[in-house]
């Protein structure tokens, strides 16, 4: 007898966007005013400024370079 164990991930997202275009200036600006308002205890207490400990995103280099920019990575 076979048992298939199926992993059920749910989430929701942080925050939606809508910015003019995908540049770097557009999504460092939309990163950051998420950032500003998020709660203190954010990120299971690590905090706004500290941020996630991963980022999943696709191929999109100006997306990863502002994410990089407003939380260090």
């Amino acid at each position: 007898m076979e048992i298939d164990t199926i992993l059920l991930f749910l989430a929701l997202p942080l925050a939606i966007g809508i910015t003019p275009s995908e540049s770097l200036n557009a999504l460092t600006s939309l990163f950051s005013l998420i950032k500003k308002v998020l709660p203190g205890k954010s990120f299971y207490g690590r905090g706004p400024e500290s941020g996630p400990q991963l980022f999943m995103t696709d191929d999109c280099a100006a997306e990863q370079g502002a994410l990089a920019k407003v939380w260090s990575m």
